[in-house]
């Protein structure tokens, strides 16, 4: 009985030990999740989102003097709640007009004051108009739709200075995404 270098050899008596049976493999392996830019390439562009498509957003705001804050931080300050919200957080004054001008355009608007967003809801051509971007349709190969931004959205020069981030253009699955 040969010997393979890499094992002892075995015992003449010993008993033959069975080879384990590799695990199946699937003739047509899934593939794994894919991006947003991905999912957008390969789907079925199935035209302009209408009203019935509802979309997310969670609009970041900016703080005031996040230069000073992060010096603080950085030199080891603690800045308590109330410290934080008089001098560092959005201001409040434009982030009830951002609110204002959401709730003129349709949207569902919430917002907490230490929350840093705006979660404003509403219907997709409103968003579109808001932040001029186009907002699309898609039908990917499986058969499902979603719906999409496919560039970057605008943020409009009456919310700059409160909104610094505008999350939430697509509804495409989120568990299907890379991290």
């Amino acid at each position: 009985t040969a010997s393979v270098a890499c094992c002892p050899p075995r015992p003449a008596n010993a008993p033959q030990a069975e080879r384990p049976i590799p695990p199946a493999r699937a003739t047509n392996p899934s593939p794994g999740p894919i991006t947003l830019p991905e999912a957008i390439r390969q789907a079925v562009p199935l035209g302009p989102a209408d009203a019935a498509t509802e979309v997310y957003l969670n609009l970041g705001l900016e703080g005031r003097d996040p230069q000073r804050l992060a010096a603080l931080l950085a030199a080891g300050q603690t800045v308590s709640p109330a410290h934080y919200q008089s001098e560092f957080s959005p201001d409040p004054a434009l982030v009830n007009a951002a609110m204002a001008l959401l709730i003129g355009r349709g949207f569902h608007v919430t917002s907490s004051p230490s929350s840093g967003l705006i979660a404003a809801d509403g219907p997709a051509p409103a968003a579109a108009s808001l932040l001029p971007v186009d907002i699309t349709n898609y039908r990917p190969a499986n058969g499902t739709t979603f719906s999409a931004a496919p560039d970057q959205p605008r943020t409009p020069a009456h919310l700059h200075g409160v909104v610094r981030s505008v999350p939430g253009l697509d509804d495409y699955p989120k568990a299907l995404r890379h991290a």
